[in-house]
């Protein structure tokens, strides 16, 4: 694939490139903003959990381990 920059003009239909005095206008603007996650009520709810599986599976019945 050839260099996308060239030293010759826009071919014709192209693009011809930037404008000399580019304007943006904005109409609005606007956020969300996220409430952050509860990260040690998430810490004791999955050691609560991985807690529970380990003491199930040492209760669990040989056959069925």
């Amino acid at each position: 694939m050839g260099d996308l920059h060239s030293g010759h003009a826009a071919l014709a239909g192209e693009h011809p490139g930037r404008g000399a005095n580019p304007v943006i206008k904005v109409r609005d603007l606007a956020w969300l903003e996220f409430e952050k996650p509860d990260l040690e009520r998430a810490e004791v709810f999955a050691r609560a959990r991985v807690h529970r599986a380990q003491h199930q599976a040492r209760a669990a019945p040989a056959g069925h381990r």
